[in-house]
């Protein structure tokens, strides 16, 4: 890791080994419930990775993820990554067969996202592969290799993760942030320490007049 990254990511890791509240800050998906990328879409979720499933369709695999119910679309028919295309959470993929097993390459990403829950940053140039390789009828392995010359000298060659295949099993709804979702659409404003915002909702509320229509006055001047 070169010396800038490697000076925040100690920052990070320190503060996990202080309060969990302080490390959690530096964490997008805690902070602002903001997707947390492909690897860790596969690595993590209550504990242990969710579950996903490949999809064979004519031109590409596409891939279902349990968690946050994200789809990703893995081009087979030759195609080039696009150039012009703009960084995206998930990157642009393409994927093709060496022998038995498939090699995923993307690129494309933003920098927003980490590689791991420690925070192993990256930057848009990040170069990722990924290598699937069916062991038997049940088991499959992955391994995956980080470029990105802008955060580390050298790639980064991941631990391999084993899959294991889940019959008859049915994806269950995972929302992002959903505690947080429930908790404010489940707050009362005015009882809360409302924003300014809803100063005026909270007023008309108060005197039992309407509050599903703004309120009725002679138009300001030079309207």
């Amino acid at each position: 890791m070169r010396p800038e990254a490697r000076a925040k990511y100690k920052d990070q890791l320190a503060a996990g080994k202080v309060r969990v509240i302080e490390r959690d800050l530096y964490d997008p998906y805690i902070i602002a419930c903001a997707p947390v990328g492909i690897t860790r879409l596969m690595a993590e979720g209550g504990g242990a990775g969710r579950p996903f499933e490949m999809i064979h369709l004519p031109n590409r695999l596409f891939f279902h993820y349990e968690r946050d119910h994200w789809p990703r679309d893995v081009w087979m028919d030759g195609r080039q990554h696009r150039p012009d295309a703009p960084p995206t959470w998930m990157g642009h993929s393409t994927g093709k067969w060496d022998g038995d097993t498939l090699v995923v390459d993307t690129v494309g990403f933003n920098d927003l996202t980490w590689l791991d829950t420690n925070g192993r940053p990256h930057s848009e140039s990040l170069h990722m592969v990924e290598r699937y390789r069916r062991l038997n009828f049940d088991t499959m392995e992955v391994q995956i290799t980080f470029e990105d010359p802008e955060i580390y000298a050298k790639p980064l060659v991941g631990n391999t993760m084993t899959l294991r295949r889940m019959p008859n099993f049915e994806f269950t709804e995972w929302v992002t942030c959903d505690d947080r979702i429930r908790l404010v659409l489940e707050t009362d404003v005015c009882k809360a320490s409302a924003a300014w915002e809803f100063e005026a909702y909270c007023l008309r509320r108060e005197k039992g007049l309407p509050t599903n229509v703004p309120a009725a006055g002679p138009a300001p001047p030079g309207y």
